[in-house]
């Protein structure tokens, strides 16, 4: 199984995880990241987020302090809980 492969299984299973351990309002939903993420990968979470109904997909750029400690290519996502 090639690495691109894996990495693309990842990033599902990041996001599968975020939205069954936690019930997120999907309108607060941010994802971003480091430099470093190709645009397949942020085309392939835009596409997952999708399937979530996540409203309103923006790729946040991270700074320089969150991007110095996490490396090229880190991505996160956020969101608040509903009450």
């Amino acid at each position: 199984m090639s690495l691109h492969v894996k990495f693309d299984r990842c990033l599902k299973s990041m996001i599968d995880d975020f939205f069954v351990n936690h019930d997120i309002a999907l309108d607060t939903v941010l994802i971003g990241g480091s430099l470093g993420v190709s645009d397949g990968n942020k085309d392939l979470i835009f596409s997952l987020l999708e399937e979530k109904d996540v409203p309103n997909i923006n790729w946040l750029n991270a700074g320089a302090v969150i991007s110095s400690l996490s490396g090229p290519g880190a991505i996160a996502i956020a969101g608040i809980e509903k009450i």
